[in-house]
């Protein structure tokens, strides 16, 4: 599980590089705090997409278990946020058309899935 992180670790970052935007599929649970702004009722439904661009946050940091700490921009808004590894669900990039789904039983909410690759799968297939 430690290698699925890793490598949705590389990924968030080589497309933020590349593409200049990235987007994290996150489901809602108490371990994830977005500041003060917390998760709407719909969000803690169906989760939230969280657009990350070279402008819109600040000091994020991933810990060595795969945990993301970040203050993120929600409009004019700055939060600081803590996103739980078991809560990312995917990561993906509209500019690149690229997505990497976590775990093959999660799946983030409908838009994302369209062309998502399960992590097993790329793993194998980085592996050949």
């Amino acid at each position: 599980m430690q290698n699925a992180f890793k490598y949705l670790k590389e990924m968030f970052h080589r497309w933020l590089t590349e593409f200049g935007e990235v987007h994290l599929a996150v489901r809602y649970s108490d371990n994830t705090k977005l500041g003060t702004r917390g998760f709407t009722t719909a969000e803690k439904e169906k989760g939230i997409i969280l657009y990350f661009d070279k402008s819109n946050h600040a000091h994020l940091t991933w810990s060595a278990t795969g945990d993301l700490q970040v203050v993120l921009s929600f409009g004019s808004q700055q939060e600081n946020c803590f996103i739980c590894r078991s809560d990312i669900v995917g990561v993906y990039t509209i500019t690149g058309g690229l997505s990497v789904q976590r775990l093959a039983e999660e799946g983030p909410p409908q838009e994302v899935c369209k062309n998502v690759v399960r992590m097993t799968d790329y793993i194998a297939r980085r592996k050949k």
